[in-house]
């Protein structure tokens, strides 16, 4: 039967801090693989030594690892480490895991600061856009970065979407003698220069940590919402609203005649690296969208004023709603939104609806009845106003 596969987390390139049972496990290992910052170390313990190049599994396919074998990995190797990759190659029944202390927790350990409200992310193998998206709604980030995504392109792109002054903490070669922790915003960030292999973590201005939890759900009630005289998308329709939509994860998506915001600050929680302009040239409903923006906790840039001069001042834009406005404000809509996008538009005329499906392609009339408590208890339905739902990709 072949022998274990010892994997020993290490905290940055020395292997001083080990115990002396890991340290005599490196020093009886019939091979020992780990990165080539590794070697001089390991050496003084074991001539027995295989640095990993490029990658590891490429270096294990070539080594006979059934007289056992230790591999030195960073931190926590279950932790967005190597301890997948080798239970996939040899079974976890091989292996056997000593984990140091993640780079995230050494990151937020030299902060002062708990981690156990933030969300992290890696950057590793996977579009910028998708990491951000990955990342949610949290006022508490931490990204594993890499050669791809360093951290002045993460600055970059979210000082594009509007976090330039939100704090950004870069943390290089963790555990090391050259250890580097640097505090700036991330517009400074944009202008520097760090270790492609650096932790970033993102504290939001102005925000408390949030629970490292997934939105997967929409169509709140209308009473989290401030508006006046029921003037807001109800529940049933918003969910439909925001399924037509069809969300990307980045990009730019216009709410035309917003109203209370309410689809756009769900589209804004749905897809957090969405920018969202909420367009309505109603000063209460302006002042609306601001406070439940707020109290929901998202970005949404707020446009006063007539839409049909607004709307070419944020084109091209990948999605858009139009909750109002008429037919000439949806044909303006739809001359500025980008090839491939997408518009979804609400009428409570049939005229109305019957022309945008001519413009979109697609039609469906939304009737919702909702339960309501009678005084012995029963329940009866009560009928909301029925409402046509427009959509169609642009061409």
């Amino acid at each position: 039967m072949p022998e274990s596969i010892i994997v020993i987390g290490v905290v940055g390139s020395r292997l001083h801090g080990l115990p002396a049972a890991r340290l005599q496990e490196i020093a009886d290992a019939a091979i020992v693989v780990g990165a080539a910052r590794f070697q001089q170390e390991v050496q003084a313990l074991n001539p027995r030594f295989v640095a990993i190049a490029p990658r590891l599994q490429d270096t294990l396919a070539s080594l006979d690892l059934s007289r056992g074998a230790v591999v030195l990995a960073s931190g926590d190797p279950g932790f967005f480490g190597t301890t997948r990759l080798l239970g996939e190659l040899f079974g976890t029944d091989r292996l056997r895991v000593h984990p140091g202390p993640s780079s995230v927790a050494v990151a937020f350990a030299r902060l002062g600061l708990p981690w156990d409200d933030a969300v992290v992310v890696s950057a590793h193998g996977r579009p910028l856009d998708a990491a951000i998206a990955a990342a949610g709604a949290s006022a508490k980030v931490a990204y594993l970065l890499s050669p791809d995504n360093t951290a002045s392109r993460l600055a970059g792109a979210l000082r594009d979407l509007g976090r330039g002054g939100d704090t950004m903490v870069v943390a290089e070669h963790l555990g090391d003698e050259d250890e580097r922790i640097t505090v700036a915003t991330v517009e400074e960030i944009c202008q520097a220069s760090f270790d492609p292999l650096a932790v970033a973590i993102i504290l939001a201005v102005g925000t408390e940590p949030v629970p490292p939890r997934k939105r997967i759900s929409f169509g709140a009630s209308e009473q989290r919402f401030v508006h006046r005289n029921a003037m807001i998308t109800k529940a049933e329709l918003r969910s439909v609203i925001l399924s037509k939509l069809h969300l990307p994860p980045a990009g730019r998506l216009l709410d035309i005649g917003a109203g209370s915001g309410s689809v756009g600050i769900e589209a804004a929680l749905l897809s957090p690296a969405l920018e969202v302009i909420a367009i309505d040239k109603d000063p209460e409903a302006i002042a609306q969208v601001g406070e439940n923006a707020s109290a929901f906790g998202v970005a949404v840039t707020i446009a006063a004023g007539e839409a049909e001069a607004l709307i070419p001042t944020y084109a091209p834009f990948d999605r858009a709603f139009v909750g109002g406005g008429g037919i000439d404000v949806l044909r303006l809509t739809m001359r500025h939104c980008s090839s491939g996008g997408v518009v979804v538009a609400s009428y409570a005329s049939m005229d109305r609806a019957a022309t945008a499906a001519s413009l979109l392609g697609e039609l469906v009339q939304i009737s919702v009845s909702r339960g309501v408590r009678l005084p012995d208890g029963g329940v009866r339905l009560q009928a909301e106003n029925p409402t046509f739902v427009a959509w169609g990709s642009l061409p």
